[in-house]
């Protein structure tokens, strides 16, 4: 499981999505991180 998140990385910090980031493996929602979101789930 991963979590493309269309909120760029660095406003995850104090919201919610700092709080699921500690439950699945979380990515932004661009090329890189839907390669990274590609290989975890490999």
């Amino acid at each position: 499981i991963a979590w493309l998140n269309p909120v760029p990385s660095e406003r995850w910090q104090g919201s919610t999505a700092q709080f699921i980031a500690h439950l699945v493996p979380m990515y932004p929602l661009d090329p890189h991180g839907l390669n990274q979101a590609i290989a975890q789930i490999r």
